[in-house]
């Protein structure tokens, strides 16, 4: 008996795994989601309308998926950071006016992560 296993990613977040034993196909299919992580920021200081460099992970896991980034406003609640550009990897925003020194949270897919560091305001 030959037995061969192989494995195959595809772009919709599924695994495939494909076993074939006596010219017999037997296919595996799981799914997982990849989650957005956040690395580091620059400037970590800084007054308000300031571009912000995010570095992390999965900030775009599948076609068409846009990342929303938010800070605290003044005064309590959340608002929503204007995204210059963005790819897998990094997201360019604007820290918004109105904000005050906050964590910095990132939401894709309906995911939401938070830096551990906080922004500073000045």
């Amino acid at each position: 008996m030959q037995a061969m296993i192989s494995f195959r990613f595809v772009p919709a977040l599924l695994l495939l795994v494909t076993l074939t034993a006596n010219s017999q196909d037997l296919i595996f299919k799981s799914s997982f989601e990849l989650v957005a992580s956040i690395n580091t920021f620059v400037p970590d200081t800084a007054p308000t309308g300031t571009l912000v460099v995010l570095t992390g992970n999965n900030f775009s896991p599948t076609p068409g998926s846009v990342p929303t980034v938010s800070v605290n406003r003044l005064g309590g609640g959340l608002i929503t950071a204007a995204v210059v550009s963005f790819s897998n990897q990094q997201i360019d925003f604007i820290y918004p006016a109105g904000a005050t020194s906050s964590v910095i949270s990132v939401t894709v897919n309906g995911e939401t992560v938070s830096s551990v560091q906080t922004f500073t305001t000045i």
